[in-house]
C-alpha cells in the first residue's frame, strides 16, 4: 500500500463503514446498518513500517474526526469490491467501486489523456496474459487470473477496442494492458500500462468485508496516464516537429514591437494576457521588424504579435500564426477571445 520512497505521500478516499468507529461515535448513527463515506488523506510511513494495525488505526482515527466534524454522509452501503489503484505518485483507494468498473476508468483516462495529446491515432493496444501451462512464474489461482482476464477482456470488447493477446507476456502478480506508441522511427514503445495486482494486497494483509460478512481481499491496480513524462515530452517533440500545440507551447505569444515607440504598448497587451494565464514574451531587441518574425517563425512560437505606429493609434494589435501567416489587424479584446478559444479547446495548432 505505501510507496517505498519515504518522500511520498499515500492518499486516498476510503469509505468508512460503522464497525470502524468507536463507542462514542458509533451513537451518533441512527441505525447500525447504516454506512458513512469520508474523503481522507493518510500518511504513511515506508513499506517497511506498514502494518495493517497502523493503517486499520489511521483510517479510524480520520473517520471518527470526520464524523465528529460532521463531513460524513450516511446511508451508502459497502457491497462492492473495492479496487484500490497505484497511481505512480501515491495510492489511491478509491473504495468499494467494482473492480471492472475501476478498470474501464483508468482506460478511459488513458485514452482521454493521450487523444488530447494528440498522440492516441498512434497507439496500439496490448493484452499481456498469462501461459496457464508456464504457472510457476506466476502468483494466484487460475481461478483470480480467469477472472482477471475476463474482466479487462469485456472491457476491451465493450470499448470497440481492437487489441493483440501477448501469451505469458502479463507481470507475475496479475495481467496487464500495455498501450504501445509508434515512435518516428517505426518503433514501438510501452508508453502507457494497467496492470492488475493479485498479490499486493495479501501481502499487505488488507482486507475488506462484503456484502455478505465475509472478509475478501481487493485487487490493485498499477496505472498510469501518460506514462513516464520525459519519454512522453520526447514523443510529443517528434510528433510535432517542436511545433507544439498552442496549449502546450512554453512560450504562446511574442510581442514583436515594429520600433521602441511600441515598447510600453507591447508590455502593457504583454502584462494583460500574463494576467490571464497565458506565456507571453517581448522581443525589446533593436532588430528589423522581418528578422524578429523570421526568428520567432524558427523558434515555432505560435502567435507573434506585430504592434507598430498605426496599432497604437487604433488600439489593435496585428497577429500572425506560425503556421497561417498574417491574420491582419484586430482589437485586442478580439485576439485574446481567439487565443482563448484556441487554448481551451486544446487545438492541436
Amino acid at each position: 500500500m505505501a510507496n517505498t520512497n519515504p518522500t511520498h505521500v499515500v492518499t486516498g478516499k476510503v469509505r468508512l463503514s460503522y464497525a470502524h468507529l468507536t463507542a462514542p461515535y458509533k451513537s451518533k448513527l441512527a441505525d447500525e446498518n447504516d454506512k458513512a463515506k469520508y474523503s481522507v488523506t493518510l500518511l504513511i510511513p515506508k513499506a517497511d513500517t506498514v502494518t495493517k494495525a497502523k493503517i486499520d488505526a489511521a483510517i479510524k482515527a480520520a473517520g471518527e474526526k470526520a464524523l465528529a466534524n460532521g463531513k460524513i454522509k450516511k446511508g451508502t452501503p459497502i457491497d462492492k469490491l473495492p479496487t484500490p489503484v497505484w497511481d505512480g505518485d501515491g495510492y489511491k483507494a478509491d473504495g468499494y467501486t467494482p473492480f471492472g468498473e475501476e478498470c474501464k476508468g483508468c482506460l478511459d483516462l488513458a485514452k482521454y489523456c493521450l487523444d488530447t495529446l494528440g498522440l492516441l491515432d498512434k497507439c496500439t493496444f496490448r493484452f499481456s496474459q498469462w501461459d496457464p501451462n508456464n504457472t510457476a512464474k506466476y502468483e494466484g489461482t487460475a481461478e483470480q487470473w480467469d477472472e482477471a482476464q475476463r474482466v479487462m477482456g469485456e472491457i476491451l470488447d465493450d470499448l470497440g477496442i481492437q487489441y493483440e493477446i501477448g501469451i505469458d507476456e502479463a507481470a507475475f502478480y496479475g495481467p496487464k494492458l500495455d498501450i504501445q506508441y509508434k515512435n518516428v522511427f517505426g518503433k514501438e514503445d510501452t508508453i502507457v500500462t494497467i496492470q492488475i495486482d493479485m498479490l499486493l494486497a495479501q501481502k499487505f494483509g488488507m482486507e475488506y468485508t462484503d456484502s455478505d460478512g465475509q472478509k475478501k481481499t481487493p485487487y490493485i491496480i498499477h496505472r498510469t496516464s501518460l506514462g513516464c513524462y520525459e519519454r512522453t515530452l520526447a514523443y510529443l517533440i517528434e510528433e510535432y516537429a517542436g511545433a507544439l500545440p498552442t496549449w502546450m507551447a512554453p512560450e504562446q505569444v511574442r510581442f514583436l514591437p515594429v520600433t521602441d515607440r511600441a515598447a510600453d504598448y507591447c508590455a502593457e497587451k504583454a502584462k494583460a494576457l500574463e494576467a490571464m494565464g497565458f506565456r507571453v514574451e517581448v522581443d525589446y531587441r533593436n532588430e528589423k521588424i522581418g528578422k524578429k518574425i523570421r526568428e520567432a517563425t524558427l523558434e515555432k512560437i505560435p502567435y507573434m504579435v506585430v504592434v507598430g505606429d498605426r496599432d497604437m493609434e487604433n488600439g489593435t494589435v496585428s497577429p500572425r500564426h506560425r503556421a497561417d501567416g498574417d491574420l491582419g489587424a484586430m482589437s485586442f479584446e478580439d485576439f485574446t477571445a481567439l487565443l482563448k478559444d484556441v487554448v481551451d479547446s486544446k487545438a492541436k495548432k
